[in-house]
């Protein structure tokens, strides 16, 4: 059985509570040497998909997630992270397996070098597909260098894909960034053919309702609460957090992992056409905090619509605040809600 340890990922107040300067850097395309990009270094570090798993850590506030493979820190309650890495590594197995031939990392590239080539500067870029960034020993002057994760969402409903990219001139002594920005995907969102925690509660609260409706004398008897109990475990068992998330990785990894490999194809073509919108897109960090906010059921977020696929069926959202300003995300239309947003905010 593999080993499974966890990282928890620390959310510093800094960076979305005080004013920053975005991590988005425009594309100085009066740096480039031949206006053009030669090289491409896409790093996928990955072996296999991944899940994010909730981390428990009553010293941090906010919500708290880890990736099973990543390092545990002495902050974390270890034992009951432990317990949510097994429960979660025992779930993304079958999915796991069902994408056991597929070469996720020959895809996005095979793509990349597609979807790229009708863009002047990247239509004579060389692509090296690459498990590190140290991989690389050539020494090029310009570089985009993309890095790339895929995991599911805790909740094992959405997948998700991020790319961060950038483009650094090693011409001089030190390094400089000529343009950066990171850019997101997520998935249509999985419905649930069960609503397990509202059905269970409902249950529970019926069975309850059931015992309370006999005798003082009744209730008091050993037989009875043995009943209650008993139909009681029974129905947490059967609504319990394992159940659901198996039920969404069958789904997952139906007919050889068809859902994942689909959306990890839409994917991948969102994030390169991001990519190409966003490497014209010269607009200035004080335009990002004076763009139109997005509204969801009354509520304003700190994100702007960019653009709609054509088909209405996707929209690209750009944030808007903080140290993520400019950063991109492709959310579905279809499912529109406030996970999907604020997964783009946060």
């Amino acid at each position: 059985m593999k080993k499974v340890i966890l990282l928890g990922i620390l959310i510093a107040a800094t960076l979305s509570g005080c004013k920053s300067t975005p991590y988005k850097v425009n594309l100085a395309k009066e740096k480039l040497t031949t206006n053009r990009i030669s090289e491409i270094d896409s790093v996928i570090k990955q072996d296999e998909i991944e899940v994010k798993v909730p981390v428990s850590d009553s010293s941090a506030a906010g919500a708290q997630f880890g990736l099973i493979g990543a390092i545990i820190t002495s902050s974390i309650d270890s034992s009951v992270n432990q317990s949510n890495a097994e429960l979660y590594d025992q779930v993304i197995n079958p999915v796991k397996d069902s994408l056991v031939n597929y070469n996720f990392n020959k895809h996005f590239n095979q793509k990349l070098s597609h979807n790229l080539s009708s863009e002047p500067i990247f239509n004579q870029s060389k692509i090296h597909d690459m498990k590190s960034e140290d991989n690389h020993e050539l020494l090029e002057k310009q570089v985009l260098k993309l890095n790339t994760r895929y995991t599911y969402s805790s909740d094992f409903r959405t997948l998700i894909v991020s790319t961060s990219a950038i483009i650094e001139d090693t011409s001089t002594v030190e390094t400089s960034v000529l343009y950066q920005n990171t850019f997101t995907y997520n998935s249509k969102r999985l419905l649930e053919s069960v609503l397990y925690e509202s059905k269970g509660e409902k249950l529970i609260a019926e069975r309850k309702a059931k015992y309370f409706q006999l005798t003082k004398k009744q209730r008091k008897s050993s037989t009875e609460v043995n009943k209650l109990n008993k139909d009681l475990k029974k129905i947490r068992r059967q609504y319990s957090e394992a159940d659901k998330l198996n039920k969404y990785a069958v789904q997952w990894s139906n007919n050889n992992g068809e859902l994942t490999k689909n959306e990890l194809i839409k994917a991948t073509d969102a994030i390169h056409n991001m990519l190409i919108i966003d490497i014209n897109k010269e607009n200035r960090p004080e335009e990002y905090e004076t763009a139109d906010k997005f509204t969801y059921n009354g509520k304003k977020y700190a994100v702007t619509l960019l653009k709609e696929s054509e088909n209405k069926s996707r929209a690209i959202l750009q944030k808007t605040v903080g140290y993520s300003a400019g950063q991109l995300c492709s959310i579905p239309l279809e499912n529109l809600d406030e996970f999907n947003i604020a997964s783009c905010v946060n």
